[in-house]
C-alpha cells in the first residue's frame, strides 16, 4: 500500500515562503483542500496543567503524542502523528511537529492504533534541516510490509484489561457508546493517564473487526472538543469541561480521572459485552470470530453485529439453534452479507432452523432464511441442502399460513424456490402434499383470508401436477380447497370468480371447477339452476380476460355438455356490466350465439327476456318489434311472446300520419293473430279506425267503432285525446240519425267524458257542406230526447249534455232565418212533446236572446 506525506510545524521556511507555523513539505498528489484539512487536524495543544517550559524528560512523560486517524472530505484516509517539540527556531515554546500519511487505498491488515509505534514517524526538524532553503517535496511511501505495534497486540490488551477488574465492563460500556454514537452523533471521550488513554483507544478500536474499525475516526490525544473524532482519549486539563451538560448531551464521556461517566443503557449480553469478555478472557476465540467475519461483506458499525456473533457461536460451538427474534436477525444478516464460502459453511447451521418446533416468530423471517438456503443449495447441488430450503417453506406453511398470516412471504419464497431450485420442485411438492390440512374441508382452511386460500389453491394445484396426480382439478385436495374458498361470507359470484381466476385458464380445469362450484353453491335457498347461473357469471369475467380463441373453446366444451346455465350466467354478467345493452347483445349474438347453435336453440328465450328486463322502458318496443320482424317471437314461450307483443304494440303509432306505424301495426296484428293473443289496447285496430276516419269515402260502419271501446279505455290520456281529435268529428259527420249519434258518443267516451267534451265541440263548429246536414239534425234530436238518468250509456253521457246544447246553439246561431225555419218545420213533423218539446222551446228562447246581443249578432254574420 502507498501513502503520501505532509509535514506541519513552525519552521524558518515552508510552503508559504515565510517563517512560522505552516506546511513545511508535502508529497505531490495531496490536493489543496486536503492540505488545509490536514493542517487543522494536526494542531497540537498540550494539557494546560503541564509546565510551559518542560524538560525533555517531562515532554516524554507528560506531553502525550496524538495519533489521529480520520477520513478526509475527499474520501481518502489520513493518519496524523503530532508530537510536542518544545522550542521552535526562534526559541519560542509551544512548537509541535505533525507528520501525516494520506493513504492511497485502505490500510494494510492492521488497526490504526498499530501505527502508533511505527518507526517512520518524523517528530521534529534538526537545526541542519530547519534552514531558509526551500524544502524539497516529500516522497511517496510504501507501507506494504508495515508491522503492527507490539504494545497493542491482543495479549497486551488482555493484560491491560485484567489489571483492574472493572476494566472489561468499562470497555463494554465504551463499545456501547460507540454504537449509540452512530445514531446520536455523540463522540466517545476517555480521560485517563496518557498511557492508559492509548490502551483504551486500542481496546475500543479492536473491539470491532478491522473492516469496521476503519470507519471509526480516532485520536489518542484530543485537546479541542470541536475537532473530536468518533473515539478520543485525553488527559489533564484541556478544553473539555467534563461537566454534566457535556456528559449528558454532547459526548459519551468516561472521566476515569474524576470517576464520572455518561449514563448508558445496561446490556449484559450485547455485542460490546461479549467481545469485551472475549478480549479479556478468550483472545483466541476473538481472533476466530474476526476470521469468521472475513467471510462477510459487512463493515458497518451497528447493533446488528450481535447477529454476526450469534452466527459465529452457532458455527464455532455447534450449539442448537433456538428460535426467536435473534435467530431471525442472524438469518437476515447472513442473507444480506454472507459471501459464497460463508453461505456453504452456514447452510447446515441455519438449515436446522427449518425444523424448529415453533418455527420462526414472524412469517417475514422465512423470506431471508429460504433465500439463503435456496441459494446455498443451488451452489452445493446437494439434496440434503435442498431439503433444508424445502422444509423451511413447509415450516412457514404450517406455522403461519395455516394460521392465516404470511401470504406475501409465502408467495415471494415460493417463486424464489422455483427460480433457484425449479428442477427439483417435485421434492417440495411431496412435502407440501403431505400436509393433512388439505383433506379437512371443515377445518381451519375455511377460516383463512380469501387471498391466502386462493394462493394455497394455486400452490397445491401445481404440487399435484408435479406429483403427476392427474387430472389435477378432480383431486380431493383441490375439492377441499375450493370448498374452503367459497365457504366464507363473501358474495357467491365474487368468490367463484376468485377461484376460477386462481386456476389455469384452460378448458378442463375451468370446466371441472365450474361444476364443483355449482355443487357447492346448491342449498335449500339456491337450486341447481341459480347456482349454475352464479358460477356462469363468475366464469364470464374470466373468459373476458382470455383471447377470443380460448374463450370460444371453453364455451364449446360447455355446449357439448349442455351446460346452459353456465353460458347463460356469462351472458347475464356481460349485460349487467354493459354501458349499451343493445350493442352488447349484438356483439354477443355475433361472437357467441351464432357459434353455439345448440345453446342458442335452448336458451335464446332466456337471453331475450333478460335483455328486455335490462333495457329502459322506452327502448323495449323497438327491440320487440325487431324480433317480430325477424320471426324470433314465434319461437318464444307464451309468456315471453305476450310480453314482446305488448312492447311491440307500444311502438304502433295511432296517427296515420306516422308512416312507420303501418309496418309495426301489421306485424303486431299478424303475430297476435298467430299466437291468439288479445292486444290491449289494440293499437293496430285504433290506427285502422283513425285511418278510415280520414278517408272521405268510408262509411260509419267502416270505422268499426263497436270494437274500440276496450282499447280506448286502455290508452293513456294524451293518446286518447289525440285519437278523439282525429276520429270523433269524422265519425259524427257520418251519422244520420239520433241513434247513430248516440252510438258514436257512447263508443268513444270510454269513461272519459271530459276528454270527449273537448273534442265534441269541434264537430258543431265545423262548416258542413249544407246549412243543416243530417248529422246536426241527429245531434239535435238526440239531445232534445236525452234522458240523463236513463240507461247506463245515457248516464255515461250525462256530463256531455251541457256541451251538447252549447254546440247546438252555436250551429243554430249560424243559420240564416230561412234555414232556421226549415229546422223548425222538420222538427214539427217529429211531433215533439213533453220534455223534448220543452227543451226545444228553451233552446229557441236562448237562441233569440243570443241574437239580440249585438256582439254575438256580428259574430253570427261571420259564422255564416
Amino acid at each position: 500500500m502507498k501513502a503520501l506525506q505532509l509535514h506541519y510545524t513552525s519552521c524558518r521556511r515552508g510552503q508559504s515562503g515565510n517563517a512560522g507555523f505552516q506546511t513545511r513539505a508535502l508529497s505531490a498528489g495531496i490536493r489543496p483542500d486536503e492540505q488545509r484539512e490536514i493542517e487543522r487536524r494536526g494542531i497540537y495543544r498540550p494539557p494546560r496543567n503541564v509546565r510551559p517550559d518542560p524538560s525533555p524528560e517531562e515532554i516524554a512523560r507528560d506531553f502525550p503524542r496524538a495519533l489521529r486517524f480520520y477520513r478526509l472530505e475527499s474520501g481518502r484516509l489520513a493518519i496524523t502523528h503530532s508530537a510536542y517539540v518544545g522550542r521552535d527556531y526562534s526559541g519560542r515554546w509551544g512548537n509541535f511537529f505533525a507528520h501525516t500519511l494520506v493513504l492511497l487505498g485502505d490500510l494494510p491488515k492492521i488497526w490504526p492504533i498499530d501505527l502508533y509505534e511505527w518507526t517512520g514517524w518524523k517528530t521534529g526538524l534538526s537545526p541542519e534541516e530547519d534552514t531558509e532553503e526551500a524544502p524539497t517535496p516529500l516522497s511517496e511511501l510504501d507501507l506494504a510490509h508495515l508491522a503492527p505495534a507490539e504494545s497493542f497486540r491482543f495479549d497486551e490488551l488482555r493484560a491491560f484489561l485484567l489489571e483492574r477488574p472493572e476494566r472489561p465492563e468499562l470497555l463494554a460500556r465504551m463499545g456501547r457508546a460507540v454504537l449509540l454514537g452512530r445514531e446520536s452523533s455523540r463522540a466517545l471521550v476517555v480521560r485517563d493517564e496518557p498511557l492508559a488513554g492509548l490502551y483504551w483507544i486500542a481496546c475500543v478500536q479492536k473491539l470491532f473487526p478491522l473492516p469496521h474499525a476503519i470507519g471509526l475516526g480516532s485520536s489518542t490525544y484530543q485537546d479541542d472538543p470541536r475537532g473530536s473524532l468518533a473515539i478520543n482519549a485525553t488527559t489533564g486539563e484541556t478544553d473539555f469541561t467534563f461537566d454534566e451538560a457535556e456528559r449528558r448531551f454532547r459526548f459519551y464521556e468516561f472521566d476515569l480521572a474524576a470517576g464520572n461517566q455518561s449514563d448508558l443503557p445496561q446490556a449484559a449480553d450485547d455485542y460490546p459485552a461479549r467481545v469485551a469478555r472475549w478480549m479479556a478472557e478468550d483472545v483466541e476465540r476473538l481472533r476466530r470470530f474476526y476470521a469468521f467475519l472475513e467471510r462477510f461483506d459487512h463493515s458497518e458499525i451497528e447493533p446488528a453485529l450481535r447477529f454476526a456473533l450469534g452466527l459465529f457461536e452457532l458455527a464455532d460451538d455447534g450449539a442448537a439453534v433456538e428460535g426467536g427474534d435473534e435467530l431471525v436477525g442472524m438469518i437476515g444478516f447472513a442473507d444480506r452479507h454472507a459471501r459464497p464460502e460463508a453461505r456453504l459453511a452456514l447452510l447446515e447451521v441455519l438449515g436446522r432452523a427449518a425444523d424448529l418446533p415453533a418455527g420462526l416468530p414472524q412469517a417475514e423471517g422465512y423470506e431471508p432464511l429460504i433465500r439463503f438456503l435456496a441459494a446455498g443449495a443451488r451452489a452445493s447441488g446437494r439434496p440434503e441442502h435442498r431439503a433444508f430450503a424445502f422444509r423451511a417453506w413447509c415450516s412457514l406453511l404450517r406455522r403461519h399460513l395455516l394460521s392465516g398470516v404470511g401470504t406475501a412471504a409465502a408467495q415471494t419464497t415460493w417463486e424464489l424456490l422455483a427460480q433457484e431450485l425449479g428442477a427439483h420442485s417435485a421434492e417440495l411438492a411431496a412435502l407440501v402434499l403431505a400436509e393433512p390440512a388439505w383433506l379437512a374441508p371443515g377445518g381451519r382452511l375455511s377460516q383463512l383470508p380469501q387471498d391466502l386460500r386462493l394462493f394455497l389453491l394455486r400452490t397445491v394445484g401445481s404440487c399435484l401436477e408435479l406429483a403427476r396426480r392427474l387430472p389435477v382439478w378432480q383431486q380431493k385436495e383441490i375439492e377441499s380447497l375450493v370448498a374452503a374458498c367459497i365457504s366464507g361470507n363473501g358474495e357467491a359470484v365474487e368468490s367463484c370468480h376468485a377461484v376460477l381466476a386462481a386456476i389455469p385458464a384452460e378448458i378442463e380445469p375451468l370446466f371441472a371447477i365450474c361444476r364443483r362450484l355449482r355443487d357447492l353453491l346448491r342449498s335449500p335457498n339456491r337450486d341447481a339452476e341459480s347456482a349454475g347461473v352464479a358460477v356462469g357469471r363468475a366464469l364470464g369475467r374470466v373468459l373476458s380476460g382470455l383471447s377470443a380463441r380460448q374463450a370460444a373453446a371453453v364455451r364449446l366444451r360447455l355446449e357439448a355438455a349442455k351446460e346452459w346455465d353456465f353460458l347463460f350466467g356469462e351472458w347475464l354478467d356481460r349485460i349487467d356490466r354493459a354501458a349499451d345493452p343493445i350493442a352488447a347483445y349484438a356483439d354477443y349474438l355475433r361472437a357467441v350465439l351464432t357459434q353455439l347453435p345448440g345453446y342458442q336453440a335452448a336458451s335464446f328465450a332466456r337471453i331475450a327476456g333478460s335483455l328486455l328486463d335490462q333495457l329502459p322502458e322506452e327502448d323495449r318496443p323497438d327491440l320487440a318489434l325487431a324480433w317480430l320482424r325477424g320471426g324470433e317471437v314465434d319461437r318464444f314461450p307464451p309468456d315471453l311472446a305476450r310480453t314482446c307483443l305488448a312492447h311491440a304494440n307500444r311502438s304502433v303509432a295511432l296517427d296515420p300520419a306516422s308512416r312507420e306505424g303501418e309496418e309495426a301495426a301489421r306485424l303486431v296484428l299478424e303475430a297476435a293473430g298467430r299466437r291468439k293473443f288479445e292486444l290491449r289496447p289494440n293499437r293496430p285496430l285504433l290506427r285502422k279506425a283513425w285511418t278510415a276516419a280520414r278517408s272521405p269515402h268510408t262509411l260509419l260502419r267502416d270505422l268499426h267503432l263497436d270494437l274500440l271501446t276496450g282499447s280506448l279505455g286502455a290508452l293513456e290520456e294524451g293518446e286518447h285525446a289525440a285519437f278523439l281529435q282525429g276520429v270523433l268529428r269524422a265519425a259524427l259527420e257520418r251519422v244520420g240519425s239520433q241513434k247513430d249519434h248516440q252510438q258514436v258518443l257512447s263508443t268513444l267516451v270510454a269513461g272519459r267524458p271530459d276528454l270527449l267534451g273537448k273534442s265534441y265541440l269541434t264537430f258543431f263548429k265545423s262548416r258542413p257542406k249544407t246549412a243543416w246536414p243530417e248529422s246536426l239534425h241527429g245531434a239535435l234530436r238526440f239531445w232534445l230526447a236525452f234522458e240523463p238518468n236513463g240507461d247506463e250509456p245515457s248516464r255515461l253521457l250525462a256530463p256531455l249534455e251541457k256541451d251538447g246544447f252549447k254546440g247546438i246553439l252555436f250551429a243554430l246561431e249560424r243559420l240564416a232565418p230561412a234555414d232556421l225555419e226549415k229546422v223548425k218545420a222538420k222538427l214539427s213533423k217529429s211531433r215533439l212533446e213533453g220534455r223534448a218539446l220543452g227543451r226545444w222551446q228553451n233552446t229557441l228562447e236562448d237562441l233569440k236572446g243570443r241574437k239580440k246581443n249585438p256582439v254575438r249578432r256580428v259574430l253570427g254574420w261571420f259564422r255564416r
